[in-house]
């Protein structure tokens, strides 16, 4: 089994969080559940059946090439294989570089990133990942979504939605938006709709969001919980109202919630990992 997280290269890593690597062997199907994170996914996996499980338990066959728009809610996998799988993660503002696609219209879906990267691009993943030549893949990707990048004229809303992803990450605890708006010139409505664009969802919904993240962090630091101390320390207005919120997200109860096995999500909720969403400023 090996589990690797990569840094993109400096001139990326206002927009992409991470990349990870993971290859791994499922002898038995396994199930595991996902949680909103903030981020949009491009994940290539190969030799592997993902399956995402509906709400009737039915199972769905994933593309083996995948864009996972922005999650408002959890949502569970079955997996099985002898595989490899490999993921380029964007910061919350970061995938509408790369692309023109309206975020808000892929929330809680996926879609073949076949409509949205070039087939020789795909093509060069996949190869990579089966012949295991893992470095080529980095720089190979690198490569690409740098020569993306600068295919874009950026304006207003980029760089509104960038200073507002960082002003919530920052502020996650209580933001004042009218501070957020004035710093930026314009008024909550518009900020609004750059959001829903740029982002996928509202800017209070992804200020739950990180906060959300930042109590994961909190869990996994702190060897006894206090639910009322921490519904104070994250802004929530009381035990009750942060129980429902954490519920929302996981379909659990925080005292549950580190008693589950989790086979695949338990390299996503290290707060020591590039791939978790702790890191606000942008930086190593």
């Amino acid at each position: 089994m090996a589990f690797i997280e990569y840094a993109p290269s400096k001139t990326l890593r206002n927009y992409v969080q991470c990349y990870w690597y993971l290859d791994d062997t499922y002898q038995e199907p396994i199930v595991d559940e996902f949680y909103p994170n903030g981020c949009v996914k491009v994940v290539f996996s190969v030799e592997l059946n993902v399956n995402r499980i509906g709400t009737d338990g039915a199972l769905n066959k994933e593309p083996w090439t995948e864009v996972i728009g922005q999650m408002t809610k959890p949502y569970r996998l079955k997996v099985d294989g002898m595989g490899k799988t490999f993921c380029i993660r964007f910061y919350a503002h970061g995938f509408s570089r790369f692309s023109s696609i309206p975020l808000n219209e892929l929330n809680d879906l996926t879609l073949s990133s076949d409509h949205l990267f070039a087939k020789d691009f795909n093509e060069f993943v996949g190869d990579c990942l089966i012949y295991g030549k893992i470095q080529r893949l980095i720089e190979g990707v690198d490569a690409f979504l740098t020569s993306k990048l600068f295919e874009n004229d950026f304006g207003l809303k980029d760089d509104v939605s960038e200073h507002a992803v960082k002003f919530v990450l920052k502020n996650h605890v209580d933001p004042n938006w009218d501070e957020l708006v004035n710093q930026c010139g314009i008024s909550h409505r518009y900020l609004q709709k750059i959001f829903m664009e740029k982002v996928g969802f509202s800017p209070k919904f992804y200020q739950r969001v990180v906060r959300f993240q930042k109590v994961l962090k909190h869990f996994s630091q702190t060897p006894y919980i206090n639910f009322t101390e921490t519904a104070h320390k994250f802004g929530y207005f009381d035990q009750a109202h942060f129980i429902k919120d954490f519920k929302h997200f996981t379909n659990t109860t925080p005292s549950l919630f580190f008693q589950e096995n989790r086979p695949m999500n338990k390299y996503f909720i290290d707060h020591k990992g590039r791939s978790f969403f702790y890191n606000p400023l942008f930086s190593d």
